[in-house]
């Protein structure tokens, strides 16, 4: 009794203790903070609000508290709608919780790359290209999947001199992170081609440019002033200035005409697409998709069908995305195909070799759904064999009875054939091993006068043709229904029976419902 109550007592104090209420006050936060950033109308009242939570756990917590502080940045940060967007404000936060952080804290990188970004966008307090690349280097370095806009930042110059290798290194990093660099990565091996073939186009490149950092620079989400050198760069027929403008259209970017925005982002995406550039083709598919499911609030086997081509080519030409996308039309059989597990577990198996993260998703969720599968089929055998074992019991149990029952010269007759009485055996004493010795209880075997020696050869034979209907084919069928019958005639004509002809003799193959 004593110690049951120092039990309930211990157990109170450590539910009241203030790690514990700080823990716990910490969850309601980050959840209010999420709540925040999905909210398109969110108020500045909730925004105060989610801070008052942060700064309320900082005057409770004794010890310091970076993850709060890097809280209330985020708050105040990018991931916020625009309108509640103070990056001065942000930067000023993240340092503080970077004073107090080790660098091996999970949020570190983030809060160096995000203090980066602040520099970036002229808010602390004035713009500094030279800090906003020293920062998110050292936050990209760290974590994998930050490592883009580093990329940006060489390829173009900001911050650090023009770098196209370290570039090309930085997208690879993102992608193998997890991260989404294909269209960076993809547009900036065009230039490096370009260059090699001494083909490039000089006056669209750097309009290209130009619009690149413009539309990354900009703080104005409605500010297009980059939107005219990067229209020209693509008349001019730099591909990735098509495709770029095709995609600012897809995600309506520009303007507020919905069915414009897709006109012309099909049109755009199909002359890069004619060209052979990759990410275009690849957009063009996912485009089909998005317009049959507005127009029919799904995808149609129509819209499927349109975009299967371009999926399939851009897939053969190592675009891990479109890989993934072909993983799952032979999975799901769109567009008509042949449902097809295992190429859709080899394209997902070459799409997140390269990086690509939703493939590497989905193979683990394919790969645990096998597993219980394949979990589930070991316990319905493991049952089959428990039946199996009761079954043989029951006919071996019932077989001894009658043997009791049988008059001394009856005995005496099964003795002199060579017979040995078998003992009572129990489900339990059944040797699993000789499961496929299993077989029903067929009425017809259990004649009155038998032979044990004979009704196991001919068992034999039944079982395998019971339990191996589904893999067999009718040759072997006909094999094992010839033997038993020859068997069966063999020991009849010594006079020792072992019941009328089985039903199995005659069977025609089809299973039984």
């Amino acid at each position: 009794m004593k110690k049951s109550l120092l039990f309930f007592l211990l157990l109170q104090v450590l539910c009241s203790s203030p790690s514990l209420a700080i823990s716990k006050k910490m969850q309601e936060a980050i959840n209010a903070l999420a709540s925040l950033e999905r909210g398109k109308n969110a108020t500045t009242e909730e925004q105060e609000r989610v801070v008052g939570l942060f700064r309320e756990i900082m005057r409770k917590d004794k010890k310091p508290n970076p993850d709060a502080f890097f809280f209330i940045a985020e708050a105040y940060s990018m991931s916020v709608p625009k309108h509640l967007q103070n990056l001065e404000t942000a930067g000023n936060y993240y340092k503080i919780a970077l004073g107090q952080m080790p660098s091996d804290h999970k949020y570190w990188a983030k809060a160096m790359y995000n203090t980066g970004l602040c520099y970036y966008y002229k808010k602390v307090p004035t713009q500094d290209l030279n800090k906003a690349y020293e920062y998110m280097s050292i936050g990209a370095n760290k974590e994998n999947a930050l490592a883009a806009m580093v990329g940006l930042f060489h390829e173009y110059g900001i911050g650090c001199e023009v770098d196209p290798s370290k570039a090309l290194e930085f997208y690879n990093k993102t992608i193998s992170g997890g991260g989404d660099a294909y269209a960076h990565y993809y547009q900036l091996d065009y230039f490096v081609r370009c260059i090699t073939e001494n083909r490039l186009d000089t006056v669209a490149y750097e309009l290209f440019k130009n619009s690149q950092v413009g539309f990354t620079m900009r703080t104005n989400p409605y500010d297009e002033s980059y939107l005219p050198q990067l229209i020209q760069a693509a008349e001019m027929g730099y591909l990735p200035a098509m495709f770029d403008l095709g995609a600012l259209y897809y995600y309506d970017g520009v303007g507020t005409n919905h069915e414009e925005n897709m006109r012309l982002a099909e049109q755009w995406l199909k002359r890069a697409a004619d060209a052979e550039y990759i990410p275009a083709i690849y957009q063009l598919a996912t485009l089909y998709e998005k317009l049959s499911a507005e127009a029919n609030g799904a995808v149609t086997k129509e819209g499927y069908e349109k975009a299967l081509p371009f999926y399939e080519k851009a897939a053969v030409a190592g675009f891990a995305p479109a890989q993934c996308a072909m993983a799952i039309y032979d999975y799901n059989g769109y567009a008509g195909l042949t449902i097809d597990k295992s190429a859709a577990k080899e394209w997902l198996q070459i799409s997140a070799d390269q990086g690509y993260a939703r493939a590497k998703q989905i193979l683990a969720k394919l790969n645990d759904l096998e597993k219980k599968e394949r979990q589930e089929i070991r316990r319905e055998r493991a049952q089959k064999i428990a039946e199996a074992a009761q079954a043989i019991s029951d006919i071996i149990n019932g077989l001894t009875k009658k043997q009791q029952k049988m008059s001394p010269s009856q005995k005496q007759r099964m003795q002199s054939s060579g017979y040995k009485q078998q003992p009572n055996t129990s489900s339990s004493d059944i040797d699993v091993t000789h499961k496929e010795k299993a077989y029903p209880r067929d009425k017809e075997l259990l004649h009155r006068k038998y032979d044990m020696r004979v009704y196991d050869d001919y068992a034999d034979l039944l079982m395998n043709m019971y339990y191996g209907f589904s893999i067999y084919n009718d040759r072997n069928r006909r094999d094992y229904q010839e033997n038993m019958r020859s068997l069966r005639m063999k020991w009849e004509a010594k006079g020792m029976w072992i019941g009328s002809p089985s039903k199995w003799e005659t069977w025609d193959g089809t299973r039984k419902k």
